[in-house]
């Protein structure tokens, strides 16, 4: 049984409403829920673009000033990337942007506002080359406390509330051979210089893994939209996309199309084998943030002081991006954040079984893609 907050009916007008985002068309039968549930999930910029002298009178103001803030959070991105640009090409290291910024600066969005994202996410060749970029960016003034490292990225750094996250690996991609591959055969190199771009059929790929394998679809409805308008650009070959998605761990990434027919077309209805999988994408299925409450060893010793250390200031400064905040701007940070640990914690402190649920819904969802990857995080469930 599916652990959703979404009834059918539901999730059918979400994906109805992302579709309506790629393609312009009329809004129809959307009212304030389904669009509050669009700007909760960051799409509110997307259909303000869109509809904007058709929205609803009680959430337009919400979607405009969506579409304001990523037209700021924009012009901060583009002026911090410029300068990590120029401390790397200084340095020699070669550097590759992926998903939300790569999507910005490749003009797959029609402009910068209307694809929010948290941070700056680049590739480099090796895991040497990730830690003495880091070393360059701090003496450029970029900080990081030296923890949280992950086994695709080293620990992120921090500028004037941007945050900064260098790979060594693909999301969802382990295999170091073929990050060599890709290095070697597909990313395509900026001139002479020391900057590299995915290629739509591959940044499809990319963005795919990382959602399907690396966070396990909590961020489904953001994909969908990047997918949708990735396949729109002119001369996109789905095969060849296809192929890069089964080299990634992802055998049958056609189904994804199958399931969602209102987003990428092909006919009429969902086949019932994918009915899940788009259950599982769109219809709110427990996150892996509220699962914590879930883990085998819970309110053990070890168990509480994980927990207790998503108090410290330090690690706040580092989520939100504030080491220079002054103490009017931690209060209210320290209040958002606790809050919301302690309602999560209440919400499903007394569900341990939702924790298998995920774990059966997830994999009747790779099942359906015929993943094969691993995901780290499930392996803790």
């Amino acid at each position: 049984m599916a652990v959703m907050t979404a009834s059918d009916r539901e999730i059918d007008r979400r994906a109805g409403l992302i579709g309506a985002l790629l393609r312009g068309d009329a809004l129809r039968q959307c009212d304030g829920e389904l669009l509050r549930w669009a700007i909760k999930r960051t799409l509110g910029a997307m259909a303000y673009y869109r509809f904007h002298d058709d929205l609803p009178a009680e959430v337009a103001g919400e979607c405009r000033r969506q579409y304001m803030f990523g037209a700021v959070q924009d012009m901060k991105y583009a002026s911090a990337y410029a300068e990590v640009c120029g401390v790397l090409k200084e340095v020699g290291i070669d550097f590759l942007p992926m998903k939300g910024m790569a999507l910005v600066l490749q003009g797959v969005y029609p402009n910068g506002a209307l694809r929010l994202h948290c941070d700056i996410d680049l590739l480099m060749r090796s895991e040497a080359d990730c830690r003495r970029a880091a070393e360059a960016l701090k003496a450029a003034g970029w900080r990081g406390p030296g923890e949280f490292d992950s086994y695709h990225h080293v620990p992120p750094l921090h500028k004037r509330e941007i945050m900064l996250e260098i790979h060594h690996l693909i999301p969802g991609v382990r295999d170091e051979e073929l990050n060599r591959r890709f290095w070697e055969k597909d990313f395509i190199r900026q001139g002479d210089g020391r900057e590299y771009r995915l290629s739509d059929e591959l940044h499809f790929a990319v963005l795919f893994a990382h959602t399907a394998i690396n966070h396990d679809w909590e961020f489904g409805e953001r994909f969908l939209l990047d997918a949708g308008m990735l396949m729109r650009r002119s001369g996109f070959d789905v095969e060849k996309s296809f192929a890069y998605c089964r080299m990634m761990g992802i055998a049958a990434p056609e189904h994804l199309l199958s399931a969602f027919p209102e987003i990428f077309g092909g006919g009429q209805g969902v086949p019932e084998p994918f009915s899940l999988l788009r259950r599982h994408v769109l219809g709110g299925t427990i996150p892996f943030s509220s699962l914590v409450m879930t883990e085998p060893g819970r309110f053990g010793w070890s168990w509480w002081r994980k927990r207790l250390g998503g108090f410290r200031l330090k690690w706040l400064r580092q989520k939100y991006g504030v080491a220079d905040a002054n103490w009017k701007t931690m209060l209210n940070l320290m209040w958002r954040d606790y809050r919301n640990k302690f309602v999560t914690g209440w919400k499903f402190a007394f569900k341990p079984s939702v924790a298998e649920m995920r774990k059966r819904n997830s994999a009747a969802a790779r099942e359906a893609l015929g993943i094969t990857a691993p995901n780290e995080e499930l392996n803790h469930l």
